[in-house]
């Protein structure tokens, strides 16, 4: 790791970690908020819909009957989409900065010719990649507890749950990560790692999605990382020990390939 590039690329990606992090606090803080007012006046018709508790059950990963209590709601609040896209869109938009976001910026020579090792290079960005998802989940966990204080209690997450929350949201943040730095290990332009990036997540959701619809793609779903990312289950159960572990394996594998291809490929600019 060298310092010189850490603190490099946390100054360019503050303030981008920091438009991430408070959308993240600013939407788990309404979510509750709104899913108290919502199911106290409205619930009734819309919920009893069979299509929609479907779709909520299948985001939520779980099967429950009747409709949507607040049990359910509280846990819908942290596998909510926005929460992924938000989730997803930082680990893609820092961990595509190099080396693909360098090439096609035409500053790679520059990079790769000072003192440091592509190993060095490698492993810098990704502690400002961890450290911009760990300030983004604590934000998401600061906004959920705040959010509890002004909700009943049925709408409150239980404060034991928050801690295993944010570790397996982190979790699922490091392994979209190491798959955008293998995806950016691998191009020389920026767009269409972040392209491919976002495909890959976003055939990981539409996976766990169609396959709560259609049996005979379950089987398969065990490649989705929302598979292991169950927030209804942790704040009913607690840690998701081996969720967790499934995330950070997958994840150290990706990230170990992502070092490997980029010490071995041979960067052209011209």
């Amino acid at each position: 790791m060298n310092r010189g590039l850490v603190l490099k690329w946390a100054r360019e990606t503050a303030w981008v970690t920091v438009a991430f992090a408070a959308a993240l606090a600013l939407f788990e803080g309404l979510i509750p908020v709104f899913f108290e007012t919502f199911l106290e006046e409205s619930a009734g018709q819309l919920l009893n819909l069979r299509f929609v508790q479907r779709l909520i059950q299948t985001l939520l990963g779980v099967e429950f009957e009747g409709g949507l209590d607040a049990q359910a709601a509280v846990s819908f609040a942290w596998v909510h989409p926005m929460v992924l896209v938000l989730t997803w869109g930082l680990a893609i938009t820092i961990c595509t900065r190099c080396p693909a976001g360098e090439i096609g910026a035409g500053t790679v020579d520059v990079l790769l010719g000072l003192p440091v090792s592509r190993w060095d290079v490698h492993l810098s960005l990704t502690v400002v990649s961890m450290a911009a998802g760990a300030a983004a989940v604590l934000a998401a966990l600061a906004g959920s507890w705040l959010s509890g204080q002004f909700v009943g209690d049925e709408y409150r997450i239980p404060v034991r749950a928050l801690p295993p929350l944010a570790a397996n949201l982190f979790c699922l943040y490091a392994a979209v990560a190491a798959a955008a730095t293998l995806v950016s290990s691998i191009s020389s332009h920026r767009g269409r790692a972040v392209g491919g990036a976002f495909a890959l997540v976003v055939g990981s959701f539409m996976l766990s999605v169609f396959a709560q619809f259609w049996p005979a793609l379950r089987p398969a779903a065990r490649f989705s990382v929302l598979t292991y990312y169950r927030p209804f289950y942790i704040i009913r159960d607690g840690w998701a020990w081996s969720d967790m572990a499934t995330l950070f394996g997958a994840g150290a594998a990706l990230w170990a390939c992502a070092a490997v291809m980029f010490r071995r490929r041979d960067i052209c600019t011209t």
